[in-house]
């Protein structure tokens, strides 16, 4: 089986991925900066119950990083043998706003990194095994707004790659996406905010980590899948009635 390395996995979506991998028998690697501590409480809590889990500090904004985050994985784990690119950075800016500090922010975390990632974690592959690899994308690259520019630059591009790579490594590994829409509430916001939002979307309803879990899981079992990406956003990227009062709702939705 090797192991799982989950980017961004101390909080949010990236955790219930950590957690379902563990409970599915992964030994897992779970890589936070902002979020370690609770990385750290996640990876007790799976030795704990009997599972192998490690936490590894590191800002993927420097280049430096994601090869060795790969490196520690594999030390204290074995083969990373799955790759969830899921850490993000998501700063909000237009083309009359965005800055250089924007831009860099963006594309260096949710572009850059995932590519460092993935050739690291291509070379330490072991030739006998098979790997997988998934990108945590958005509904975003096939719905982009006038907000969050360089973001969903980002994001767009890191969907190019997850077709770019399925060819470039197989077949000794499969590389596919997900690309949710509202699947937890903002930061600043409530499950009530995420409703409004959610009902105008065609399925009156957005994702959820439980659904986002269980595509993570479709997409390693299925062995003849790659260059793929699954959308999980309610239809919101074919359209949708935004809330009364128009769009944005607040200076952090989106």
């Amino acid at each position: 089986m090797g192991c799982a390395l989950v980017t961004g996995a101390g909080r949010r979506l990236g955790l219930a991925m950590a957690r379902a991998l563990a409970a599915d028998g992964w030994p897992v690697a779970l890589a936070a900066r902002k979020s370690f501590a609770e990385a750290c409480a996640e990876a007790r809590d799976i030795t704990g119950r009997g599972g192998r889990a490690l936490a590894i500090r590191g800002d993927l904004a420097d280049r430096q990083t994601p090869a060795r985050v790969v490196r520690e994985a594999m030390e204290a784990l074995g083969p990373v043998t799955l790759l969830v690119n899921n850490a993000a950075v998501f700063i909000d800016d237009s083309v009359r706003t965005a800055g250089p500090d924007t831009i860099d922010a963006n594309i260096h975390t949710n572009l850059v990194a995932p590519m460092l990632l993935t050739r690291a974690f291509s070379r330490q592959l072991p030739s006998s095994a098979q790997g997988c690899v998934i990108n945590l994308l958005d509904q975003r690259v096939s719905n982009p707004t006038p907000r969050y520019m360089s973001y969903t630059a980002s994001k767009v591009a890191l969907e190019a790659m997850t077709r770019t790579w399925a060819l470039e490594l197989a077949p000794a590994v499969r590389v596919n996406g997900i690309a949710p829409g509202m699947a937890l509430p903002d930061h600043r916001s409530d499950d009530a905010a995420m409703d409004r939002w959610t009902a105008g979307f065609p399925l009156g309803r957005g994702t959820s980590p439980e659904e986002i879990c269980d595509t993570l899981r479709f997409l390693i079992q299925a062995p003849s899948v790659t260059g793929q990406v699954i959308h999980l956003d309610g239809g919101q990227r074919l359209g949708w009635q935004h809330p009364a009062g128009g769009y944005p709702l607040g200076p952090d939705v989106a």
